[in-house]
């Protein structure tokens, strides 16, 4: 399902890779593999290093709006985890 996403603001899906675990030989472990991001949106604003003015903000969440709406017209809900 992830793998045919096609939005420019949500990180593309590539597949998954299995390797054994560092821990456990006898386990696996399997990891996503992701488009490569650049930054996030946390180190562009350590870098800005200054508050947002309201264009800058609004241009942000015209592009998360856009991702979230193209996600639900998918039939998939997204949730932030902290």
């Amino acid at each position: 399902m992830l793998g045919r996403l096609r939005h420019d603001n949500i990180v593309k899906f590539h597949g998954t890779a299995t390797k054994k675990s560092n821990h456990d030989p006898s386990q696996k472990t399997v990891q996503a593999v992701l488009e490569l991001c650049q930054s996030d949106l946390g180190r562009f604003l350590r870098k800005v290093g200054r508050g947002l003015d309201e264009p800058e903000i609004a241009f942000l969440m015209r592009q998360v709006v856009s991702a979230v709406n193209y996600l639900h017209a998918e039939n998939i809900t997204h949730r932030l985890d902290d």
